[in-house]
């Protein structure tokens, strides 16, 4: 290996094991959950992980990496089980303060719902973090690396916290591959966005979603020691991310919503009522108690408020992401971010 290449891949070497570590330093806190930033953190820094794992996969033995991936990708699924109820509930209870008092029995119910299975999916989290701390994986990730600034010993009691590479350089040979990471990033969002339209596809939305997910985390690369060159196009994605973080987040309550409802309910004109109350404006929802007596079809009543508030909130930001990412196409972002490195 001459000079040139050894430089590489010790660059490699140093930010991947930046990341790692970045990523392992949350896991005391999302095993202890106090509040709901410690899995957020920790699902942030696994993905940029994996992204400088992906980009720079090819200098290491990939039995290993083979090795290291599904263990991590299992304890990250989990983490967005978790995030995904932390943002349900957090959401809940700032909405239950404003809905009238004859709905906030159905949304305090469904609110109660939610509170119970976060508690629940942590003891999932525990059993799965805690052997995860004093796995092989630790080791498995030393051999990968196979650095000399990594102790002999490598293991977690060695995190020691949040990692940075402002002691790295970016090396001129790292510069093709990453551009290279980065065309590929860029190439894949552009065929998704070609079949992108205002019409509402909620698999195209995924797949977009996905796809900004790894163009974000794949420009940080080059980003963390090019940042002015960067910066604008790093708050344009994450403006979109947000957008569809937000979508994501709603329509994962809204199937919740309707499944629920639609189970309180026995024949289907009875849920066509819904529906209308749900479509129509000028149906009050609180009109909707009158035809029912049970107790738990009022409940129900402050679920049907919410259903039509969320599906109305995320129209709402649907129509806004769409606007944002028109105006980033017309000021040529595909061609902008590709070619940043090369000029």
């Amino acid at each position: 290996m001459d000079m040139q290449d050894s430089n590489l891949v010790e660059f490699a070497r140093s930010i991947i094991l930046n990341r790692f570590t970045t990523m392992c330093s949350h896991i005391d806190g999302v095993i202890e959950n106090a509040g709901i930033e410690p899995i957020h953190q920790f699902r942030v820094a696994s993905r940029r992980f994996r992204a400088v794992l992906k980009v720079f996969s090819a200098f290491f033995p990939h039995r290993e990496i083979e090795n290291i991936i599904p263990e991590i990708e299992a304890t990250v699924a989990l983490a967005g089980k978790a995030r995904d109820l932390d943002v349900q509930v957090l959401f809940l209870e700032k909405y239950i303060l404003t809905v009238p008092p004859q709905d906030q029995q159905g949304v305090a119910l469904f609110l109660s719902e939610r509170r119970v299975l976060r508690e629940q999916l942590q003891a999932d989290i525990i059993d799965q973090f805690q052997p995860f701390k004093y796995s092989s994986v630790f080791d498995d990730f030393h051999t990968l690396i196979n650095s000399d600034d990594v102790s002999l010993d490598f293991s977690y009691s060695h995190i020691t916290g949040d990692k940075t590479s402002s002691h790295l350089k970016l090396p001129v040979q790292a510069v093709g591959v990453v551009h290279k990471a980065v065309s590929d990033c860029v190439r894949k969002l552009q065929i998704i966005s070609e079949r992108f339209s205002e019409t509402v596809d909620r698999k195209i939305i995924h797949k977009m979603r996905i796809a900004l997910r790894n163009l974000r985390y794949t420009i940080e690369i080059p980003a963390e020691f090019l940042r002015d060159k960067y910066d604008q196009h790093l708050i344009n994605i994450k403006h979109l991310q947000d957008y569809l973080g937000e979508i994501h987040d709603e329509d994962v309550q809204i199937r919740i919503l309707r499944k629920r409802i639609r189970s309180e309910f026995k024949t289907s004109n009875q849920f066509q009522l819904i529906e209308r109350a749900i479509k129509d404006e000028s149906i009050r929802v609180d009109m909707i108690a009158s035809f029912y007596t049970k107790a738990i079809h009022y409940d129900c009543c402050g679920l049907i408020r919410l259903l039509r508030d969320l599906i109305d909130i995320r129209n709402k930001n649907y129509k806004l992401f769409t606007q944002y990412w028109k105006k980033m196409l017309e000021d040529n972002f595909f061609y902008s971010v590709r070619t940043i490195l090369i000029n």
